[in-house]
């Protein structure tokens, strides 16, 4: 059976097998002592506050179906100071859910640490998302993290046009994608991942980029920018700003005072005041740009010229050139590394990458990189580099960077079967997974996207983009994250309306708390979205047999618990994970008013069941109604 995507960072992952130790000798002694409120729990020493806040500006509280912040502030009862630099974990967890789903709060924290398939929160808060922008006009949004081998389609997001380019907001509330077929900047909301704007840009919008403080989005298009505000209510447009003719790329200085745009065709550098949003400058490069980067440590800007084999370095305070570093012919994309000290160029002509220096301006190592390398990412420790022509994917230690003459070790990993081949979107084909050193990898070929942890020998997991070719890769953190010194908040779509356990874990210092909430009917849900408010509960067993008929029941409760009548349209999709096989089936009914259906697992492995009805606005991209897992039958003891 092939192996999951673990759904936590290897920070967390060690923080949280610690816990179930700790669980697993203690007991309900790790229970706090509650407070009257619900609200605030005290434990020796250390005040926890659990708040369900609205999102984006708005001040109504949020009820079912709509999206939400949850926050913990976490600080200490002796001196009021704020706790700082933890790794709290939360789940929201449905009181009386019946099923597998444990009861207390001790055992909702032991089987939630422990992965549980058969014990799942309502809301898992210790995951992230990957996003697909694909060749159909389409992103993919999806859970890596659920089950064993698959994912949990979470939303599919219709565009007008295929993406070229994309940027979350700085808070991450809001995904912005350009479309050049159909001029529009699509904005979309990460908390339901629907579209909620289409902003017109004249002139095939591409390339966009986000400054250092969010609050302005800058979009590319045909003959120079146009300026978006991103940090603020509806995104409006705030400016078109004319540079030049050919490709544009964007950087800004790190104190967002300056923009800088290339124009390829115009062989310019144009320099754009952000305060006043005018052109200021504009710089006779004499090369036609292919690429540039910024580096807040020599706050300058540096420009790859393929024809030529060299870099250019633009001084970001006096906007006038200060070198020419010279490389080799085909030098193209370029990027820092964090600490932007040391960046990484790349020729994937000719299969080389260069390590520049941006304390001295020079090139201080090259390494030889067959397969034209083409695209880096970083994670804190470790530098990824995509191939055209090859599958695999190197892999170089930012430990071994910067010492001059010295080799650069090259690892690799296999991010699929077929060659990644040409980009066909300016937006990225990969990119580090949050926490760790770690990484995702969209391979068009194979309709693929692989999760490799370093250390691993192959992939930790992938998984199909449900027949859909993806053009690039995002991940979106929806763990909870220190947004201020002893906050740590993250965003969530509640489900259905009634009480809920807002389950708390922290490992150190150890604090195990289930906060009591009720989350509130919402009259003005659209009845295409009320089957968040049906429960299919499972009447099973967990384990089938493969190559055996197994007979799956259902009871069908209302949200409150009531026990419903199922409808004639119930229908079930079975999937065995990563999706290799499906069935349908349609419902069935036994006398004592239970449903379901009877299949034959053609193999061992884990099984999704999805239901749909029509009449109850369930759909199949909703959460799976259970997991079976069908084993291998029993070894004949004939001879």
């Amino acid at each position: 059976m092939k192996r999951s995507v673990l759904a936590v960072t290897r920070a967390r992952l060690r923080t949280l097998c610690m816990a179930c130790l700790v669980l697993a000798t203690t007991g309900a002694r790790t229970q706090a002592e509650t407070a009257p409120s619900g609200g605030r729990v005290v434990h020796e020493g250390v005040a926890v506050e659990c708040s369900l806040l609205p999102a984006g500006a708005s001040t109504v509280a949020p009820r079912e179906g709509e999206a939400a912040r949850v926050r913990f502030t976490v600080t200490d009862t002796t001196t009021g100071q704020p706790l700082t630099r933890l790794n709290p974990a939360a789940w929201l967890s449905r009181v009386g859910a019946g099923g597998a789903v444990p009861q207390t709060c001790s055992e909702k924290i032991r089987e939630f640490l422990g992965g549980s398939i058969f014990s799942k929160a309502d809301v898992d808060l210790n995951t992230f998302r990957v996003l697909a922008l694909n060749e159909d006009a389409t992103i993919t949004v999806v859970d890596p993290l659920f089950g064993f081998g698959g994912t949990k389609l979470l939303a599919l997001v219709p565009l007008a046009s295929p993406g070229e380019d994309w940027v979350l907001s700085a808070d991450g509330a809001r995904l912005f994608v350009t479309q050049p077929k159909a001029g529009r900047v699509a904005v979309v909301d990460t908390a339901t991942w629907r579209v909620a704007a289409n902003l017109a840009v004249d002139g095939s919008p591409g390339r966009v980029e986000l400054q250092p403080d969010g609050h302005y989005l800058w979009v590319a298009r045909e003959g120079g920018v146009t300026v978006i505000t991103a940090d603020d209510g509806l995104p409006t447009v705030a400016a078109t700003i004319e540079t030049g003719s050919g490709g544009h790329d964007i950087v800004f200085s790190s104190d967002n005072r300056w923009a800088f745009v290339t124009n390829a065709t115009g062989q310019t550098l144009s320099v754009i005041d952000i305060r006043s949003l005018k052109k200021t400058g504009e710089l006779p490069l004499g090369t036609h740009p292919s690429a540039l980067a910024y580096s807040s440590l020599s706050d300058a800007v540096y420009i790859t010229d393929a024809a030529k084999g060299e870099i250019l370095v633009i001084d970001a305070t006096k906007h006038a050139l200060a070198a020419r570093i010279p490389a080799t012919p085909g030098v193209a994309a370029i990027r820092f590394a964090p600490g932007d000290r040391f960046g990484f160029v790349l020729n994937p002509t000719g299969n080389r990458v260069h390590i520049l220096d941006a304390a001295t301006n020079r090139l201080v190592q090259n390494a030889a990189v067959d397969g034209a390398p083409e695209q880096v990412a970083f994670s804190g420790d470790m530098a990824f580099i995509r191939r055209r022509d090859t599958p695999l994917v190197g892999m170089m230690p930012l430990k071994e960077i910067g010492a001059e003459g010295k080799p650069v070790a090259l690892a690799e990993f296999t991010g699929g079967e077929a060659a990644f081949g040409e980009r066909t979107a300016l937006a990225e084909g990969m990119m580090a997974a949050p926490g760790e050193s770690a990484v995702v990898v969209a391979n068009p070929k194979d309709k693929a996207i692989y999760y490799y942890v370093v250390g691993m020998a192959a992939p930790m997991g992938n998984f199909g983009n449900y027949d859909r070719v993806p053009r690039a890769v995002m991940v979106v953190d929806r763990s909870l994250r220190e947004v201020a010194p002893g906050i740590y908040e993250t965003s969530v779509t509640l489900p259905a309306a009634g009480p809920y356990d807002m389950v708390f874990f922290l490992n150190a210092p150890h604090i195990a708390h289930c906060f009591k909430m009720e989350i509130p009917v919402n009259p003005d849900l659209p009845t295409s979205r009320k089957g968040t408010g049906i429960r299919l509960e499972p009447i099973s067993p967990a384990k089938v047999i493969a190559g055996a008929k197994a007979r799956v029941g259902f009871r069908l409760r209302f949200a409150s618990g009531t026990a419903q009548v199922a409808p004639a349209d119930l229908q079930f999709r079975i999937v065995l994970a990563p999706g290799v096989w499906n069935r349908r089936r349609s419902a069935d009914y036994a006398p004592d008013g239970t449903t379901g259906f009877e299949f034959t697992p053609p193999e061992a492995g884990m099984y999704y069941i999805y239901a749909e009805a029509p009449s109850l606005g369930l759909a199949l991209n909703q959460a799976p109604v259970l997991i079976l897992e069908a084993d291998e039958p029993a070894p004949s003891s004939a001879p």
